[in-house]
């Protein structure tokens, strides 16, 4: 059943922009790409009910303008690709409107969860120079060796503004909550934050590894749209609750966890350069996808 917030939504468009919104949506339930469920995509933008942006909770002009942005660009492409990349781009204008998360209400701390073979090269090439790369790329460096050493010689200020948290102006981030994390097991951390990763099936061995920043050396706290997951299923959408400063697990979005694993809190924020992170990252740990 979609939410209020989308009934009223929809409703509000004009008859051509409903029509052209129902072809997109007839689209995306219906995207033929392995390890998507696009019947669970549709669901969620059907679902949501925080993507607000400057408004109040339950002010539908923002996902109205995002429901036929959707619909345009659909009605706009003449290719199974430029449907994607429509709807992608749609997602990437909507970013970081969701509902704004009260400071006050959020951890001195946040987590963020990486799997990036990337970012760790990056970090060895900074904090060890460019022959310790080499060996990380030709693999005479291991994983664990390569966090090992980057904990030596950890320096914020060697790290640029070239070096940033994520790659999407929106980031996705999680905190120590009353509930429980399983912070030392690499698969079932991935489980319950329903990450990415998890939908690699066949990729062999990955990483997950933690950055550890203060919130308030990052800003814009809002709670996590389907604008911000873009074309990533399992993503859930907050429910359809007005936040309550009494009641904690209205104050920002919840995870959809896989494998029976706890469901974790998840907030967005703006992109900022690593170096807020406070200290080296730490390695959780290798999985097999």
């Amino acid at each position: 059943m979609a939410s209020q917030l989308y009934t009223l939504a929809q409703s509000s468009l004009p008859r051509p922009d409903q029509q052209r919104l129902s072809e997109f949506e007839t689209w995306l339930s219906d995207i033929n790409e392995p390890q998507l469920d696009s019947a669970r995509l549709l669901a969620n933008v059907r679902d949501e009910c925080h993507l607000v942006g400057a408004g109040n909770f339950g002010d539908p002009n923002e996902l109205a303008a995002f429901l036929k942005a959707c619909g345009q660009a659909h009605s706009k492409a003449t290719s199974e690709l430029q449907r994607r990349d429509g709807y992608s781009s749609t997602c990437s204008a909507f970013e970081l409107k969701g509902l704004g998360v009260e400071q006050t209400s959020l951890p001195p701390g946040f987590l963020r969860y990486s799997t990036s073979k990337t970012v760790v090269t990056t970090l060895v090439e900074r904090m060890l120079g460019k022959v310790a790369r080499r060996d990380f790329d030709s693999g005479l460096m291991s994983i664990e060796d390569a966090f090992n050493r980057i904990a030596i010689y950890w320096s914020a200020a060697r790290l640029t503004d070239a070096e940033m948290l994520a790659r999407s102006n929106a980031v996705f981030a999680t905190f120590e909550h009353n509930g429980t994390a399983p912070r030392d097991d690499a698969r079932a951390l991935a489980d319950a934050l329903a990450l990415p990763v998890l939908l690699r099936v066949g990729a062999g061995e990955e990483i997950l590894f933690e950055f550890l920043y203060q919130r308030d050396s990052v800003q814009g706290y809002r709670f996590p749209t389907v604008a911000d997951a873009g074309r990533f299923h399992l993503f859930q959408p907050a429910p359809e609750v007005v936040p309550d400063p009494a009641i904690q697990n209205t104050l920002w979005g919840w995870t959809r966890p896989m494998g029976g694993q706890q469901s974790q809190p998840e907030i967005v924020h703006e992109n900022a350069p690593l170096r807020v992170i406070d200290s080296a990252p730490r390695l959780v740990g290798r999985m097999t996808v």
